[in-house]
């Protein structure tokens, strides 16, 4: 190694395969003891979630599991159920289905389409009009750069400029 962190050149790498070649079995035996008695040098950490406080509240390898992730969506559909039985919400029709799906969806991309008919349902029952979450932008470029630019303006800003 040279000590430039990059990968090895041909040479370095023939260089390492002749030392361990010509090194004894025995010292080899004793380098392999030496990291299985210590397997935090022959092995990666394991990542620990440490950005949420509560133990209880952060996520883990078993949170990730299908059927965790179904129960999940099955208690959100719970949560909204009441919201959802209204006469002008036709999620009654198709919840039968709907959960029927969402007991044998295995792939993320079933768990995932669920979810997306669970939000239109629950769309539907809006009556406020959808906000725009994007800030309006200018797409003609400014005069003083003569390049077109993208930048943010406050609400009637663009009628004022375009005169």
């Amino acid at each position: 190694d040279d000590g430039d962190e990059e990968d090895l050149d041909e040479e370095e790498a023939a260089a390492a395969v002749a030392a361990y070649d010509d090194t004894p079995a025995h010292e080899l035996a004793e380098i392999c003891a030496r990291l299985e008695a210590k397997p935090q040098i022959a092995r990666e950490r394991r990542y620990e979630n440490k950005a949420v406080r509560s133990k209880a509240a952060r996520a883990v390898a078993a949170s990730l599991r299908a059927e965790t992730l179904r129960a999940e969506i099955g208690d959100l559909e719970a949560e909204v159920w009441p919201a959802l039985q209204r006469p002008d919400c036709s999620w009654e029709e198709g919840r039968r289905k709907w959960l029927r799906r969402l007991q044998s969806a295995q792939l993320p991309a079933d768990q995932a389409q669920l979810l997306l008919d669970l939000e239109e349902a629950v769309h539907t029952l809006q009556a406020a009009p959808d906000l725009v979450e994007r800030k309006p932008w200018l797409k003609t470029g400014h005069e003083a750069i003569k390049q077109r630019a993208r930048r943010f303006f406050r609400e009637g800003e663009e009628e004022e400029e375009g005169e």
